[in-house]
C-alpha cells in the first residue's frame, strides 16, 4: 500500500506515468528494492525528486507529537551529532518495534528522510512536531552550545 501511495504521489507530481509506476511496481516485485529506488533507476528520476515524494507520504501517515510527554533514550540521541540534529531539525527519541522513532518538522522532513537513509542502516518512523518545542528539546537534550533559541 505505501508503494501504491509514493506510486500516486510521483503521479500527481507529474513524475511519472501509471504504467510507469506499474512497471516500477513488477520490476519491485521482481527484486526488493523500495518504488522510489527503483523509479530512480528505470526512469532516471532524480533522488531528491523521490525524496520529496517519501517525505510527502510520510507527512500524510505521521502523528503529531508532544514532545513533552516522549521519553527519550540517551543511546537514540548519540545516532545523530548534535549539529545534524540542529541543521535538519531532527531529534532521534527511542526504538519503537525495531525501528529508530524520530520528530522532525513537516518543513524539514526531506532532509530528515535523506540524513537518516545516508547515515544510519537500520529502519526509522518518524512524529511531526513544531518547529519551536523541537528546537528547544535538540538544545537542550544535545547541550547544543553555540544555538540560541530566540523567544
Amino acid at each position: 500500500m505505501d508503494n501504491d501511495l509514493i506510486g500516486n504521489i510521483l503521479i500527481e507530481q507529474g513524475v511519472l506515468t501509471q504504467s510507469q509506476v506499474d512497471r516500477a511496481l513488477q520490476a519491485q516485485a521482481e527484486r526488493e528494492a523500495p518504488l522510489g529506488r527503483i523509479a530512480e533507476q528505470l526512469f532516471d528520476i532524480e533522488r531528491i525528486t523521490v525524496i520529496e515524494a517519501l517525505a510527502e507520504q510520510v507527512v500524510m501517515r505521521a502523528p503529531d507529537a508532544s514532545l513533552a510527554t516522549e521519553s527519550f533514550d540517551p543511546q537514540c540521541l548519540r545516532m545523530i551529532a548534535a549539529k545534524e540534529a540542529w541543521d535538519n531539525l531532527i531529534l532521534p527519541i527511542r526504538w519503537e518495534n525495531g525501528e529508530l522513532l524520530c520528530a522532525t518538522t513537516v518543513e524539514t522532513m526531506p532532509g530528515s528522510i535523506e540524513l537518516l537513509q545516508q547515515k544510519l542502516d537500520c529502519p526509522f518512523h518518524f512524529v511531526i512536531a513544531e518547529m519551536r518545542p523541537l528546537e528547544e528539546f535538540i538544545a537542550s537534550l544535545y547541550a547544543y552550545e553555540g544555538v540560541e533559541v530566540i523567544d
